[in-house]
């Protein structure tokens, strides 16, 4: 299970959850991944509710937040980004789902820098744009097939990647 903590708050009106800007609402969350490609938001206070889920088509192996969106990476190599509309909610039923990786590799990390998300995903670092959800460049990084993009880093203005035996 993947799991990350941030100021996601919520309320509930007519049994249906709107999440908002933090002070927006009720109380802080926790968005949880499993390996079943479940998506659980969770309520931080006591007793614990499950105030939303969401079946995804792949296991999520990490969740990204940078406002205003939220980023998961998915084992089939889908990104999936949740936004806010207009009225700073989140959109939970309005999803972009990216294909990065089309052979099906893991998107094993992802990191937001400028509005464009680095996704490592086997061989290779896809870039994409996260305002018009397009891949913008794909770079080859490995050239040995039993490798793959363990950690993307970025320092000042410098994007550091780690390399694994997968």
């Amino acid at each position: 299970m993947f799991l990350t903590f941030f100021p996601t708050y919520f309320q509930i009106r007519a049994k249906k959850v709107l999440f908002g800007p933090q002070g927006s609402g009720e109380g802080c969350s926790c968005w949880m991944g499993t390996s079943d490609g479940r998506l659980f938001i969770v309520e931080l206070k006591e007793p614990f509710n499950q105030v939303y889920s969401h079946k995804l088509s792949g296991s999520v192996l990490q969740i990204v937040y940078s406002e205003p969106h939220v980023f998961l990476s998915l084992h089939n190599g889908a990104l999936v980004v949740y936004s806010r509309n207009r009225d700073g909610l989140w959109d939970m039923d309005n999803y972009q789902l990216v294909v990065v990786d089309i052979t099906g590799k893991k998107l094993r990390r992802i990191l937001e820098i400028d509005n464009k998300v680095w996704c490592g995903t086997g061989p290779s670092v896809a870039v994409c744009n996260a305002l018009n959800y397009r891949i913008d460049e794909k770079i080859e990084i490995v050239l040995n097939e039993n490798e793959c993009i363990r950690e993307i880093v970025h320092i000042g203005d410098t994007v550091w990647i780690s390399l694994s035996k997968s």
